[in-house]
């Protein structure tokens, strides 16, 4: 029996906080690459380009930062 689990992140640039209202990116539906085991798109309220990539045990996530020394995951 598989048992799959989701494990959720955000990319995020500025202050770290776990508030909701902070913790969301809006963005656009045409910026969107998608193909079967992979999904791409510029999170908008923070220009993250965010790749992500599947198989059937593994996903892979790639974030693209704008220039800062503030990033995080």
């Amino acid at each position: 029996m598989r048992v799959f689990s989701v494990l959720g992140v955000m990319p995020r640039v500025g202050e770290v906080s776990a508030d909701p209202e902070i913790y969301r990116s809006g963005f656009n539906p045409t910026n969107e690459v998608t193909a079967p085991g992979y999904y791409s798109v510029v999170l908008e309220d923070n220009q993250v380009q965010t790749d992500i990539t599947t198989t059937d045990n593994v996903a892979l996530y790639r974030f693209t930062f704008p220039e800062t020394k503030e990033s995080h995951v």
